[in-house]
Parts: C-alpha cells; sequence; structure tokens
C-alpha cells in the first residue's frame, strides 16, 4: 500500500488555521483518516502468510500506521474460506476444544483486531491471503495515498473542524468548525457512495511468511 507522509497535508490545513502547531495537525489529520475509514470502509487491504502445521492463530501484519478493522475475505490456497461465529465452534466442537482440531482449514474466525483463527487448524502448510477492511492508527505519521489524491478536501475539513474546536487556543473558532464539520459530513456521504458502487482502489499488498 503505498503511504504518503503525514506533513505533506500541512500545506492545506495550517494556512487556514493561523498559529496552528504542526503536531496538532498531524493529530487532527490522523484523526479524522480513522474516522473516514471506520465510518465508510473506504480503506482495503490484504496480507498473506503461510501457516505452520498444528498453528490456529495467526497475526494480520500490515504497512506501518495500518490496522484491520474487519476480515472481508479469506483464501486458503486460492480457494474461499468461510467465516463462524464463536458460538457456532462451540456447538460444533461439543465438549471439545475447537483449536486443538486439526485438518484442512474450512472457516476463519476473526477474534480481535491483527488476529485471525483458521478451523481446524492445518496440519500442512498453506498459503492464505486475507482481504481486510483497515484504517490508521491515531498516531501514524505515514497516511494511505489515496486520502491525498483522492479524498484530500474531506480529510482537510475534518482536520479543520476539529483543530477549530479546541478550546482556549488562538485559533480556536466554533463557528468555523460548524462550517468546516458540514463540508465533512457532505464528503463522507460522497466517499460512502462511491463504496457502495465499488469504486474503492485496488488493495495493498503486504506478503509475510511464517506468522505465528
Amino acid at each position: 500500500m503505498k503511504t504518503v507522509d503525514i506533513k505533506r497535508f500541512a500545506p492545506f490545513i495550517i494556512p487556514q488555521a493561523e498559529n496552528c502547531p504542526e503536531f496538532v495537525m498531524r493529530q487532527a489529520v490522523a484523526a479524522t483518516v480513522a474516522d473516514i475509514c471506520q465510518k465508510t470502509g473506504c480503506l482495503t487491504t490484504e496480507t498473506c502468510f503461510k501457516t505452520q502445521p498444528g498453528h490456529s492463530t495467526y497475526d494480520l501484519r500490515f504497512a506501518p500506521g495500518i490496522r484491520s478493522e474487519s476480515v472481508r475475505h479469506v483464501y486458503c490456497d486460492g480457494v474461499a474460506v468461510g467465516s463462524i461465529r464463536l458460538d457456532e465452534l462451540a456447538r460444533r466442537s461439543g465438549r471439545g476444544d475447537w483449536r486443538l482440531t486439526t485438518g484442512d482449514p474450512q472457516f476463519y474466525t476473526f477474534t480481535k483486531p491483527g488476529e485471525l483463527s483458521l478451523v481446524p487448524a492445518p496440519v500442512d502448510e498453506h498459503y492464505v491471503r486475507v482481504m481486510v477492511t483497515a484504517s490508521v492508527d491515531r498516531d501514524t505519521q505515514q497516511i494511505p495515498e489515496q486520502f491525498l489524491s483522492d479524498y484530500l478536501d474531506t480529510v482537510v475539513c475534518g482536520a479543520l473542524s476539529r483543530i477549530f474546536r479546541i478550546a482556549g487556543q488562538t485559533y480556536t473558532n466554533v463557528r468555523m468548525a460548524d462550517e468546516y464539520e458540514i463540508k465533512y459530513n457532505a464528503g463522507l456521504a460522497e466517499i460512502r457512495q462511491d463504496v457502495a458502487r465499488d469504486f474503492t482502489r485496488a488493495t495493498g499488498r503486504v506478503f509475510y511468511n511464517r506468522i505465528v
């Protein structure tokens, strides 16, 4: 996944928020991009790994500053693996522990962000590709390039709304914060429409082997 330094957004924001420190701008941009991702699902990426015999749970690793929100698709050696809920796993395994079952993976469960479990645990080495809806960390210094090239206006409006709403600063301006929030919400609506039409950009790829 191609990323850009968060400082690339400064020329579009700081001149409009006089005396705003750069670190405040960076925090506002990161928080805005994370909010856009969580509210629209516009950022997708994928990671690949090879399984280890007997291991059911694997870490999902992505580019620095990127984290997974939800799993969209999982493919094991090119074959789709279905999702399954933990309560369904408990019913299927009876009194046994589903983590101890072995065989060719038939299902996956996304127990927490950044971690995926295959059921049953593979007995052989398999190549697994995982596609996820992603977001960014609030303290990231790298932002996916699409937010600069495609969603710049929305990011700028969201960041300025956050900056102007900070109380007790020379750049505090509630009226301007409200105006930029209206523009930001309009931008969110457009991004949602793009996602609904499947206009999201191609996924990034990060390949890791032997992840446990």
